[in-house]
């Protein structure tokens, strides 16, 4: 359910989740990947078992969504270039960075050879989740260095990965290509059970 479920009626959504749950009839686990209003409707209607919300923080519901803690999966960075973490291929590839939710599961559907479901080590889970924060203000500044000069900034509800924190201050990889870009104020991050609501204001994203 790839849009903003401010946009249209919920009832085709609902129907049609109902047809899927009846066709399956428990044979298979039903996700939905949907903004948090949509999310919410087909869990609280018991249609779908896992949960994916996309990077979209403007979406009906999102920010309350996240905050429930219901979320399975968060799509985080979307469509990251081949770099410092996918290095070796020869070639440019797209990749989404997601995030699970490590009080909800430790699967994203995926399988081992032998046909059962792929599980990931939950320290390692939380580990990622816990590095990961909220921009809680309308325009972040990023420095190359702590009070140094300004090289870009980040956008209110939207995420950085924290590599380390020291006297107020967080080194952080924006773009999520493995390298930090450099250092925002501790005190303008959330952490990823506290998403702020998005509001429309100048701040505009930005290739670091």
């Amino acid at each position: 359910m790839d849009s903003d479920a401010a946009l249209n009626s919920d009832q085709g959504v609902m129907e049609y989740f109902q047809a899927v749950a009846q066709v399956f009839a428990g044979r298979l686990d039903i996700g939905i990947y949907a903004a948090g209003a949509r999310c919410d409707l087909i869990q609280s209607a018991g249609l779908a078992s896992r949960f994916w919300v996309p990077e979209a923080p403007a979406w009906l519901g999102t920010h309350a969504y996240m905050n429930s803690n219901r979320w399975h999966m968060f799509q985080n960075k979307t469509n990251i270039d081949l770099s410092a973490v996918t290095g070796g291929h020869g070639q440019k590839i797209h990749i989404d960075t997601n995030i699970v939710n490590p009080d909800q599961t430790r699967s994203i559907g995926a399988f081992n050879g032998d046909g059962s479901e792929r599980l990931y080590d939950a320290q390692h889970l939380t580990s990622v989740a816990r590095a990961h924060y909220w921009v809680n203000r309308d325009r972040l500044p990023v420095y190359d260095f702590p009070a140094g000069a300004e090289v870009g900034h980040v956008c209110i509800a939207r995420t950085v990965h924290v590599t380390s924190s020291h006297g107020g201050w967080a080194e952080v990889d924006i773009d999520e290509d493995g390298l930090p870009e450099g250092y925002v104020q501790q005190d303008g991050l959330l952490p990823l059970n506290q998403m702020p609501k998005w509001s429309r204001t100048s701040c505009k994203l930005m290739d670091i």
